[in-house]
């Protein structure tokens, strides 16, 4: 799970297109992301890093993961991290893409 969430968000960071994500995409990142109340602190990291990328790219993932509760799980991660910057660029991205898709 820790590899598909870093490999999908590095290709993230690559291509404009997100059509060939699976629909349920949003679930399963905000799973790792969830993944740090689990003693797993990296693959919260590689799910933030994913959740930011997801939502950079396409502002309907941004909208369902704020609906799923991202930023809650984006905070608690950044609370418990000793390396804060994956969750804190995710949670910069989303904010991003979500402010856009509400205007």
């Amino acid at each position: 799970r820790r590899h598909a969430a870093r490999l999908l968000a590095v290709t993230l960071q690559h291509t404009e297109d997100v059509s060939w994500l699976p629909a349920d995409t949003a679930e399963h990142a905000l799973g790792c992301l969830g993944s740090a109340s689990a003693g797993d602190p990296e693959t919260a990291s590689f799910g933030a890093a994913l959740v930011g990328q997801l939502a950079r790219r396409s502002p309907q993932a941004a909208s369902r993961l704020v609906e799923l509760g991202a930023p809650d799980l984006i905070a608690a991660h950044l609370a418990t991290t000793a390396n804060p910057l994956p969750g804190a660029i995710g949670l910069a991205h989303l904010c991003d893409a979500f402010r856009a898709a509400a205007s």
